[in-house]
């Protein structure tokens, strides 16, 4: 919902006059999420659910669960990804299938086409190709993490990984000042590939939390801590992109953002999973809350994949110059429109898929 709501507002349906708004101190950025941040966590999360998948003996580091692993992943991604590029292709980048532009196409379907091709067809696809290299490292990285852990702590291992991505893109953004960066410090592999295996290091660390903060109200807390760190991330996105000081908050964004939004989710999750070990029920507020991103969970591929297609075509028919009330109203059709696609689009093609993958028994892992 980050990047769908930073894409919408942030992006695509900009009000006119952003920079003289932020200095006004205008407070329409507070609706703009970071889409930045939003792929940061996504990152972070799927770290932690590949490994929980190791850590809890759903996997096992076989030939045979290896290759369950795989297929698994491929029956979640490779429909819905296929789908999407050769309907948006068809429908609004023709031009991709002519001889000039094939191996674009070719490059697509094997996950392998920079985002900064003539023909993107749909820019989105570059985290689903950091993904797929991710799925495919995830045991070979969880059998060296698992090895790790028994000879330094996982909170160690967490400092050095931050440390080292930090250091990364601190050397990236000296080197190029700002130049390309995003191609180098943004979209790599390696640009996130510390965050991918923090959040799988959070599989070590979640039982002693729970130990620790079993007469805690994690929840509200992790509730809370979500949305600080949604006021701040959005604050320096919009600065980055629109206000007068956007080198500086360029810089801490693409720099210091991920590192930022690394422990954040890693607290996020944490906090969650504590909730859940101490079977505490949540209120009212927090219950319904939990529902509403759960019901969003289940559309979430879906939604991110058919989004933006969908945001690009419709701004083509919007008013150039953008009013707030306009560029809110324009979001929302937008967004709703996303949703619609996104739930036709599950039923149809997600759905059938996944009751085709392969479950596995469950073990816990010994700690």
């Amino acid at each position: 919902m980050l990047v769908i709501a930073g894409h919408a507002l942030a992006v695509v349906f900009v009000p006119s006059g952003m920079p003289e708004r932020l200095e006004r101190s205008n407070p329409i950025w507070l609706l703009m999420g970071s889409p930045w941040a939003g792929v940061w966590v996504f990152f972070v999360l799927s770290g932690y659910l590949m490994g929980k998948g190791f850590y809890s003996g759903r996997y096992e580091q076989s030939q045979e669960s290896v290759r369950g692993f795989y297929r698994n992943r491929m029956m979640r991604i490779l429909p819905m990804y296929y789908a999407v590029l050769l309907i948006v292709s068809v429908l609004v980048a023709p031009q991709i299938f002519s001889a000039g532009h094939l191996w674009e196409i070719v490059a697509l379907g094997l996950f392998s086409l920079q985002s900064q091709a003539p023909t993107p067809v749909v820019g989105a696809l570059w985290s689903i190709q950091t993904e797929m290299a991710f799925y495919a490292m995830v045991p070979l990285l969880f059998f060296i993490l698992n090895k790790t852990v028994r000879v330094l702590p996982p909170w160690l291992l967490i400092v050095a990984l931050g440390a080292l991505g930090f250091t990364y893109r601190w050397w990236v953004l000296k080197e190029t000042q700002n130049v390309g960066c995003i191609s180098r410090a943004y979209v790599p592999l390696i640009a996130n590939l510390d965050l991918f295996m923090i959040g799988m290091l959070a599989n070590w660390l979640v039982p002693t939390a729970s130990r620790i903060w079993k007469k805690v109200p994690t929840l509200p807390i992790g509730l809370s801590v979500m949305v600080l760190a949604y006021i701040v991330s959005a604050y320096v996105f919009v600065q980055a992109s629109y206000g007068v000081h956007h080198v500086k908050y360029f810089w801490y964004a693409i720099n210091v953002g991920p590192t930022f939004t690394t422990l954040v989710a890693l607290s996020c999750i944490l906090l969650f999973e504590s909730h859940v070990a101490s079977g505490k029920a949540a209120g009212a507020i927090s219950g319904r809350a939990i529902a509403w991103s759960q019901s969003a969970g289940v559309l979430s591929y879906a939604l991110y994949i058919w989004h933006e297609p969908v945001l690009v075509q419709l701004r083509t028919v919007a008013n150039h110059d953008l009013t707030s009330g306009q560029a809110i109203a324009a979001s929302i059709v937008a967004v709703g429109l996303s949703v619609v696609i996104a739930f036709f689009a599950f039923r149809l093609i997600e759905m059938p898929f996944e009751r085709k993958k392969m479950d596995a028994p469950r073990k816990v892992l010994a700690t």
